[in-house]
């Protein structure tokens, strides 16, 4: 599977950046994230109807690959203390994650098959104005190989890392963590297990207040 490596947002007056985490990064010229406090994340989406490749899997698995996305995405932030919000504000980070690419492993444990991948695109935008500040794109493949009979081991390991990734991101801008704290690529070769996360999860406390993606 190829593709164009530039996320499918509004990127024209954007400036690329190099980035340990995610294969590509744009975000606005002199961005300040600082004054964002609180996390507003919509459904995830993809383009079923036109992504021929998507498409030939089965409706209902690309739609609980999207849930889990999302509850990945929820869960992370709230345990790094972020308030998750429904409505705009002027303190409040809106992303935008949607699903580009998506291929399982076997669903025979431990049965090696065909590299198995997944990627995405997110874009970060302030919730009052809609403008987007940050866009990112991102593939990541695994060996195919399913552990615990779960043919999205792969898919689910990848949104787990994603999740991290953007709230280890978020915590950096805020002065939580020092450069070296930001995850790297994981390693291809894992054997990842799946984890089914829960619909509900207990609300988080509002974050601290600290210092610049």
């Amino acid at each position: 599977s190829t593709k164009t490596w530039e996320p499918d947002f509004d990127i024209e007056h954007m400036e690329r950046h190099d980035s340990r985490t995610f294969h590509s990064v744009w975000a606005l010229p002199d961005l300040d994230l600082t004054r964002y406090h609180r996390v507003m994340i919509d459904p995830v989406t993809t383009d079923y109807e036109r992504n021929y490749e998507i498409r030939k899997v089965p409706r209902e698995e690309v739609e609980e690959c999207q849930r889990q996305f999302r509850l990945r995405l929820i869960a992370e932030f709230r345990k790094g203390g972020y308030e998750i919000v429904e409505e705009p504000g002027p303190d409040v980070l809106r992303f935008t994650p949607r699903i580009t690419e998506l291929e399982a492993g076997s669903s025979a444990a431990f049965v090696t098959t065909s590299t198995a991948w997944t990627a995405m695109e997110t874009g970060l935008f302030d919730s009052v104005s809609g403008e987007i500040l940050v866009a990112v794109a991102d593939k990541l493949e695994g060996p195919g190989v399913a552990a615990s009979f779960h043919r999205w081991s792969e898919a689910y390991a990848a949104f787990e890392f994603w999740a991290l990734a953007f709230r280890k991101h978020i915590d950096h801008i805020h002065g939580k963590i020092e450069d070296t704290d930001l995850p790297g690529r994981p390693d291809p070769r894992r054997q990842p297990e799946p984890e089914v996360v829960p619909t509900t999860t207990k609300s988080a406390r509002k974050p601290g207040r600290d210092k610049g993606l």
